[in-house]
C-alpha cells in the first residue's frame, strides 16, 4: 500500500511538471514586423504574425515604430529606444505623495479590520469560559474599532478640509 501511494505521489509530481512546463515551450513564433498587418486590440485567439513586435505599435492596422512608450502613469511617456524606470505612485508633488500614501494605509486598514474581528470572534468561542480570553476579545474588538474610526475619519477629515480650503 506504502509502494502504490508511492507511485501515485510521482505520478502527480510528474503530471504537475510536464503541464506546467506546456506553458514555457519554445516555439517557432514570429511576429508583424514594421509596415506589416496587424490587429489593433489582438484577442486571446489572434494568431501571433498578426501582432507587432517588441518595439513597434500597431497603428490603422499596420505595424509602426513607436515614437515614444507610453506608461501607466497619464501624461507619461518613455522615449522611444530609451530604458525608462517608471514612477509606481505617480506622483509628481509631494501632495501627490501624501495622499498616495493615505490612501495606501486607509485600504490596509480596510483589509485587516474584518480580519481582526475574526481573530476576536475566534478567541472569543474558544474562550470556554475564561475570563482572560473573554477580556482579550473584548479588547481586539473595541482597538480594532476604534482604529478603524481613526481611519475613517482621517480620510473623511482630509476630504472635508480640502473642500473648504478649496484645494482639489
Amino acid at each position: 500500500m506504502k509502494k502504490l501511494s508511492y507511485i501515485l505521489l510521482i505520478i502527480f509530481f510528474a503530471g504537475v511538471i510536464f503541464f506546467s512546463f506546456e506553458d514555457f515551450a519554445i516555439a517557432d513564433v514570429s511576429c508583424a514586423g514594421e509596415g506589416q498587418s496587424c490587429i489593433t486590440s489582438p484577442g486571446y485567439d489572434a494568431p501571433e504574425w498578426l501582432i507587432c513586435c517588441p518595439g513597434l505599435t500597431c497603428k490603422s492596422d499596420i505595424c509602426q515604430k513607436a515614437s515614444a512608450i507610453t506608461t501607466k502613469c497619464p501624461g507619461t511617456t518613455c522615449p522611444a529606444g530609451q530604458i525608462c524606470i517608471e514612477n509606481p505612485l505617480c506622483a509628481e508633488s509631494f501632495e501627490d505623495l501624501l495622499n498616495a500614501i493615505v490612501n495606501f494605509i486607509f485600504w490596509v486598514a480596510l483589509a485587516i479590520a474584518p480580519i481582526m474581528i475574526m481573530i476576536a470572534a475566534f478567541f472569543l468561542l474558544t474562550a470556554a469560559g475564561n475570563p482572560q480570553r473573554v477580556d482579550k476579545a473584548k479588547q481586539i474588538i473595541l482597538w480594532t474599532v476604534i482604529g478603524l474610526a481613526i481611519i475613517l475619519l482621517a480620510k473623511g477629515l482630509i476630504s472635508v478640509l480640502r473642500q473648504i480650503i478649496g484645494v482639489k
